[in-house]
């Protein structure tokens, strides 16, 4: 893809809708610390919740009336602040000791235990959850200075280029290249294959492939009989310009394309070649440089003609023969699998390369024929109708190891179409040739202007994405049988017996991937080097149309060095833990007044009150003599005296002259003295 540069900052994200959308884009450093302060939080504000769930459970099990010693000591670990970990084994050991000395004590403990392990549990979750709110790897907007494609100056006639022209084209070509051979490894690697085994790659772009339907048993493209086997049919289905492709925008603004790729095999070596000549006809030189770059015609050579319509270029004549083989060719070629294509385009002849013949003729779809010239010797048969071998091993080839299996056609065809569409909620244009979908046919659709925009940039883009402009660039670069091969040797492993299917269905990927990546380059261009101190953006046309530069703004992909951050749920967390927090320091202070007015819940006040340790370090003191002490029904009690000194212990001499603490008697120390030396429940 691209090397495109991020949005860091605010922004909405439409997949949420345009409330729970918005979202922040912050640095992978910023991200892992923002994420550690996030989980740290959420456990802050859970021991305020904790504390507040204390608090109600020490309300509602508090009495005027007498009870046993674990009832009381139950309601000093709930009012102690312990956390809910600590808490939950103050229970469990309580519990324990009282077994013998008062009764149900595991049916009292349980309901304690089972509610401060749901908080426990409770609690781990949210903090589970709450790291979904800052996510790594996620969607994220392009930033660029410059949006727009390379300028295109093919509708210019060719004999009236100037120098700049020539310089124009250099860096369209460069740019199609390289995005062809990108397509082609992402295609290889991120379509296709199970999740485990997909590579980082493969997170690059909003959708990591774009799945499309396969139908191996589809009716032939062509007039009936023109195929020898069942044909394969690949839809792509509507592809949303917002979820495939990463146009941030809501439903109301988005629009959807389709492709349909249907192939089969065809026998233009048994119907539709002619016999090894050595007549040179006039149009042969022609038909030689338009299909291979070189007319050089070499004595003694003879030459096979395969009739499947006329070839053309710009619209006119060139000759009568579909493709024309040469011994030479064959004897000299510098590819294992040389693959030829030819391609007629309806409502536009002029951008094809044949005429074809009726039983070819599509009048509603982009038609190819791609012919595969296979020098390739199999370790086994090959049955593939597209790769085939003969029946019987050759064992006279100098450069390989007698009983290999070669092909004894000339050229093995496939025939295939193209049928392309667009889409939104009001209507589809009609499923057809890409050439037949005019400004009419849009208009019909009645987009809104951002829609039109989308609908134009998608329409650039699969003027692109055909077969013969995929195979113009990768040639036989493009067979995922090339694999096969023994190392630079022209031998192979035996192909599978539908590999003309998988290579139709490579084949429609790598288009999908160019249509992924293309979309996001328009956004971001990649600043390739074209030549010496040459860069692509001397050669960028700059999208001008309002609407257009709002797509570039708007284009998402995925960054792993980049964190989002949900502004709703952050929102919602920060100001749900406040308020927990809020909800803790003021509720015992609210309630109690509440409780003291209406005189019902005086008991569970005192209760609440006169437990706390200030208080019970107080009641100490004064058994002590230590006193007296004011504003004893509030949180805090001081003594009445000003700025009395006291020792907080008493010291007494042991019978070896040395002193020791004396025990406080107070109910704090009476509750550790419980079961001091008890290390276990069991």
């Amino acid at each position: 893809m691209s090397d495109a540069r991020v949005f860091v900052g605010a922004w909405l994200n439409w997949d949420a809708g345009r409330f729970r959308g918005g979202t922040i884009t912050i640095p992978a450093e910023y991200g892992s610390v923002l994420v550690a302060v996030l989980a740290l939080f959420v456990r802050w504000a859970g021991s305020h919740l904790w504390n507040i769930t204390c608090f109600a459970i020490h309300q509602l099990r508090s009495t005027p009336h007498e009870r046993d010693g674990l009832h009381h000591q139950y309601q000093a670990i709930l009012r102690s602040g312990l956390s809910d970990s600590s808490a939950l084994w103050q229970f469990a050991r309580a519990a324990r000791a009282w077994r013998s000395s008062t009764k149900n004590t595991k049916r009292r403990a349980l309901p304690l235990l089972l509610l401060t392990t749901v908080h426990i549990a409770a609690l781990y979750t949210a903090g589970i959850f709450s790291s979904r709110v800052v996510k790594p790897g996620g969607e994220v907007l392009v930033k660029s200075d410059i949006c727009g494609w390379p300028d295109d100056r093919s509708a210019k006639d060719f004999s009236q280029w100037s120098g700049d022209d020539m310089e124009s084209a250099d860096a369209l070509m460069t740019t199609l290249d390289q995005g062809f051979q990108k397509s082609s490894a992402y295609a290889r690697s991120c379509y296709g294959t199970l999740p485990g085994t997909q590579t980082t790659v493969c997170n690059a772009y909003i959708a990591k492939s774009i799945q499309s339907t396969v139908d191996r048993a589809a009716p032939c493209p062509f007039t009936e009989g023109a195929c020898t086997n069942a044909s394969i049919a690949i839809d792509s289905g509507l592809i949303d310009s917002h979820v495939h492709l990463g146009i941030n925008a809501p439903a109301q603004d988005r629009v959807q394309f389709r492709r349909i790729t249907t192939c089969a095999p065809i026998p233009v070596e048994e119907r539709y070649s002619s016999n090894w000549t050595s007549e040179i006809t006039p149009d042969l030189q022609n038909q030689l440089l338009l299909q291979q770059g070189q007319s050089l015609l070499l004595p003694g050579d003879s030459y096979k003609h395969y009739h499947l319509g006329d070839r053309t270029w710009n619209g006119a004549l060139v000759g009568n023969s579909t493709f024309v083989m040469s011994n030479n060719t064959i004897m000299y070629a510098s590819q294992p699998y040389n693959l030829l294509l030819v391609d007629a385009h309806a409502g536009s002849p002029s951008e094809g390369t044949f005429k074809p013949m009726t039983v070819f003729n599509r009048t509603d779809a982009d038609v190819y024929v791609l012919a595969l010239n296979n020098l390739v010797a199999y370790t086994g048969p090959v049955t593939d109708p597209w790769f085939q071998t003969a029946a019987e091993p050759i064992d006279s080839l100098a450069w390989a190891p007698d009983g290999v299996w070669m092909s004894q056609n000339t050229l093995s065809g496939i025939g295939c179409i193209e049928q392309y569409q667009f889409c939104h909620t009001k209507g589809c244009t009609p499923l057809t040739a890409i050439s037949l979908i005019d400004q009419g046919t849009i208009d019909a659709l009645e987009l809104n202007p951002r829609q039109a925009a989308t609908v134009k940039l998608l329409f650039e883009v699969a003027r692109w994405m055909r077969l013969n402009a995929m195979l113009n660039f990768l040639g036989g670069d493009i067979l995922l049988a090339k694999e096969r091969l023994f190392g630079g040797l022209w031998l192979s492993s035996v192909l599978e017996d539908s590999q003309w299917q998988r290579e139709v269905e490579n084949i429609h990927d790598t288009s999908m991937a160019f249509l992924q990546q293309s979309i996001v380059d328009h956004s971001s261009p990649p600043n390739s080097r074209i030549y010496q101190s040459v860069k692509l953006y001397d050669y960028i046309v700059r999208e001008e149309n309002a609407e257009a530069r709002h797509l570039c703004a708007n284009q998402k992909i995925r960054s792993t060095v980049h964190y989002s951050v949900n502004i709703s749920g952050f929102v919602l967390i920060i100001i749900g833990g406040i308020l927990v927090v809020i909800v803790n320091i003021f509720l015992p202070h609210y309630v109690g007044k509440l409780q003291h007015r209406s005189e019902k819940g005086e008991a569970a006040r005192l209760d609440w009150l006169e437990s706390d340790t200030f208080q019970l370090q107080r009641a100490a003191f004064e058994a002590r003599g230590i006193g007296p002490w004011k504003s004893k029904g509030d949180g805090v009690p001081v003594t009445a005296e000003y700025g009395q000194r006291f020792r907080g212990t008493k010291l007494h001499p042991s019978h070896d002259g040395a002193t020791q603490l004396s025990e406080l008697s107070n109910p704090l120390i009476e509750l550790a003295k419980t079961d001091k030396n008890q290390n276990s429940l069991f």
